[in-house]
């Protein structure tokens, strides 16, 4: 007898930002992940990406959705498209009452108890990685009896089981006989105008040592402090297959940083094969040394993006940023001498924020760019869901009183009333320095506080 075959839409909704900035047109690598393991580890499965930037309208994507007919359907979520996940999710089940809907990704993995809580037209929600909550899942274990998937218990209330995610290496490379490479691969071609290239993503490492070590910078959002790495061996397994089945020769390298562990780093140079494949990737202010710098150009790194975040070591250390301005000087000068271009950002706003500082970030980045600091994004800073700065700010009564307990949030609000509540200068100085940078040639504004114009029923 033959086993009908389960369809599995995995879904990455099109963000609710207006972009302003050039970031890389990148492939939505952590479904790639989560397909190739439903492919490899479940029987009978089929697998559909859709990717909400591809399509013009929601309407498209949800008829593309529909007219594949999934038993299942899968969305990410993230901090700019919770929204608009949460808009499929409900158009979905009023269309099909059948389909169970998982969110995962960053937000609800944070934020899963507020989703089950209000919002009853989504099932469940992954928490952390989502291959093998969601290899079980379509195996057909009971929701209830899956680590790492929320489920609601018999009252209605959300429960979870935590699990712990495993070793990078136990997963399949990310497959992208999924997509359509070539989609993403053009727009790469024409956001960093460079005609040869042929791009892909890959993620050689996921967490940070600086939370695991610190608790992290207090603007950020990773979910899993631990770190944890892809053997050297793996990635370049991962690489070379890309290149030799797509040719491709630009990567762009998505950890947190690359330069956290230099034995790791010694040993995937040493690995490098003799191909002209080049890099762009992030790197940690303070792990910018003589041999790391040098490491990254061995491997062909191109450009290094930096945080830099503010030129008041007060401010720095206030955000528990760990590092300082020297380091920022240092890195500007090792990465120049060594050829790699440096894309550094700032935020304004940071705890303690004041005129003063605010000048003082403005003459380091005029310092930055004299010593050859090739381009910066400025961003207002926002508290966003997950990280410690959002945390503080519903510690505040009165913004707790109104937000505490929620799952949507007005982001260019919380930001008013963190600067209110956290700095020592107006809103009025943050965008006036918001905009001085700008204006300085090679800035850009990464605006925070512009989204597309539309309705959300949800």
């Amino acid at each position: 007898m033959s086993v009908s075959r389960k369809r599995v839409a995995l879904i990455i909704p099109s963000s609710e930002r207006v972009k302003v900035l050039r970031t890389a047109y990148s492939p939505p690598i952590g479904l790639l992940s989560i397909g190739a393991s439903l492919l490899q580890r479940t029987n009978n499965t089929e697998v559909l990406i859709v990717n909400g930037e591809l399509f013009s309208t929601e309407d498209a994507c949800i008829e593309a959705i529909n007219a594949y007919n999934p038993d299942i359907v899968g969305i990410s979520t993230n901090v700019g498209c919770y929204r608009t996940a949460l808009s499929i999710a409900k158009r979905l089940k009023s269309y099909q009452e059948r389909y169970p809907v998982v969110l995962g990704g960053p937000y609800v993995s944070t934020m899963w108890r507020e989703c089950l809580t209000h919002r009853t037209y989504v099932d469940y929600c992954v928490v952390g990685d989502g291959e093998i909550p969601m290899i079980q899942f379509v195996n057909g274990i009971p929701p209830e009896r899956i680590a790492g998937l929320a489920t609601r218990d018999s009252s209605g209330a959300p429960r979870l089981t935590p699990h712990v995610d495993p070793p990078l290496d136990t997963y399949p490379d990310p497959d992208w006989s999924l997509i359509d490479a070539s989609t993403y691969q053009e727009a790469y071609r024409q956001i960093y105008k460079e005609p040869n290239a042929i791009s892909a993503s890959i993620n050689a490492m996921k967490g940070c040592r600086w939370q695991q070590q610190s608790g992290g910078c207090i603007f950020c959002a990773l979910l899993r402090a631990k770190l944890r790495q892809r053997s050297p061996e793996r990635v370049w397994q991962e690489i070379n297959t890309l290149h030799d089945t797509y040719g491709c020769n630009h990567f762009w390298e998505l950890s947190d940083t690359i330069g956290c562990d230099l034995a790791w780093l010694r040993r995937f140079s040493s690995l490098k094969p003799n191909r002209s494949i080049s890099f762009r990737g992030y790197l940690r202010a303070s792990e910018a040394t003589h041999e790391s710098v040098t490491l990254l150009r061995t491997l062909g790194y191109e450009e290094v993006f930096i945080g830099i975040e503010s030129g008041d070591d007060a401010i720095l250390k206030s955000a528990n940023k760990g590092s300082t301005i020297s380091m920022n000087k240092r890195a500007t000068r090792l990465l120049k001498g060594s050829g790699v271009k440096t894309f550094a950002s700032v935020i304004l706003g940071l705890p303690g924020e004041s005129r003063n500082s605010l000048q003082a970030t403005y003459n380091h980045v005029c310092d930055l760019f004299e010593m050859g600091m090739n381009t910066l994004s400025v961003c207002i800073f926002a508290p966003y869901v997950g990280s410690q700065a959002f945390c503080r700010l519903l510690n505040n009564e009165e913004v707790g009183l109104q937000y505490r307990g929620s799952d949507v949030f007005d982001w260019p609000l919380l930001s008013k009333l963190w600067v209110e509540t956290q700095c020592m200068c107006e809103w009025s100085d943050i965008v006036e320095y918001g905009k001085r940078l700008n204006a300085i040639p090679s800035s850009l504004y990464e605006d925070n506080f512009s989204y597309v114009k539309r309705e959300y029923d949800i």
